[in-house]
């Protein structure tokens, strides 16, 4: 019933908690909107931050993590950007299917001999490092945020607009001069 009463519109429910704790759902639930407008999760159908729980923690403070990425992805500030991003997203999608490379090609859409041969360039790169468990960790979790970089965007994170919908947007913030 919820679900089709919010049919046009993009809309959050925080996890279950008791009562004293409603506030913390409601906030949990307003940091879900902009990730969803971002398509960081998905916004097509009531956002239920219990099923998005490890999203809405790793975009939490988006800063710090891009301080880590800064130094866990170190290495590949030495390649060139074109060839960076494909090995940023191999990285990820190795340490998300235990560097399984069946896997991660079927993922990539790539073959598992092109997956091999990054594998062996990410290993140059990074050494030990790429199969420690705690670099594994920070790794994933920086990549995540990294290979969705935030968009510029004036619009409040609270109200996003579908294409279609009969309500009216809520206005754009005025910049200094600026008249309604």
């Amino acid at each position: 019933m919820l679900e089709s009463a919010l049919r046009n519109w993009v809309a959050a429910m925080g996890p279950t908690v008791r009562t004293e704790d409603a506030a913390k759902s409601l906030r949990w639930a307003r940091e879900a909107l902009p990730l969803a407008r971002r398509g960081i999760v998905p916004s097509d159908r009531l956002i239920r931050c219990a099923e998005h729980m490890p999203t809405l923690v790793v975009f939490r403070d988006e800063e710090l993590v891009r301080a880590v990425a800064d130094l866990r992805l170190a290495p590949l500030k030495a390649v060139r950007p074109r060839h960076r991003e494909r090995l940023m997203r191999t990285l990820l999608a190795c340490l998300q299917n235990g560097f399984n490379a069946t896997e991660v090609a079927n993922r990539l859409h790539v073959h598992p001999q092109t997956v091999r041969y990054r594998l062996h360039q990410l290993e140059e790169l990074f050494g030990d490092a790429l199969y420690e468990p705690e670099s594994r960790l920070e790794m994933e979790m920086v990549l995540t945020v990294w290979l969705t970089a935030p968009k510029d965007d004036p619009r409040p994170a609270d109200v996003i607009r579908l294409e279609g919908s009969k309500r009216p947007a809520a206005p754009k913030p005025l910049a200094v001069g600026d008249r309604r």
